[in-house]
């Protein structure tokens, strides 16, 4: 959320994929919050055992280097439908990745209720109905 109050969604995260690794980096601050639309488990890795997994166990590495690959490479990719792309084309790819439309082995959707203000704000668009009309 801003100063200004503005909130914005910027990932629904699935399985297996990380959050809160801007504290690597030396983030003096958490920027984002996270919250569990379904039932989940979560595992906590201090900072420390973090870094020592990423120097000593490779595979790990990779996978932590490529789930970071994907996070900026999806972020790009919104960025430039944020530029470019009107809010019901925008609306229509949120709506395939929510679906995980054209992932590889068609992983299974995770139920879950969304409503017209987290679409709206996950588009980029102030008024709910625009998310949806």
């Amino acid at each position: 959320m801003s100063e200004l109050g503005k909130e914005a969604v910027v990932a629904i995260l699935n399985e297996g994929q990380f959050f809160g690794e801007g504290c690597l980096n030396h983030q003096p601050l958490r920027t984002s919050s996270t919250s569990a639309m379904t039932d989940c488990l979560i595992t906590a890795i201090t900072k420390s055992v973090m870094l020592t997994a990423i120097h000593n166990q490779p595979k790990f590495s990779n996978l932590f280097m490529e789930h970071l690959l994907n996070r900026n490479s999806r972020i790009q990719a919104d960025v430039v439908d944020q530029l470019f792309n009107s809010s019901e084309k925008r609306l229509a790819r949120l709506l395939l990745l929510l679906a995980n439309y054209g992932k590889e082995g068609s992983p299974p959707i995770a139920p879950f209720t969304v409503s017209q203000e987290t679409l709206a704000a996950m588009i980029g668009t102030s008024d709910p109905a625009s998310a949806t009309s």
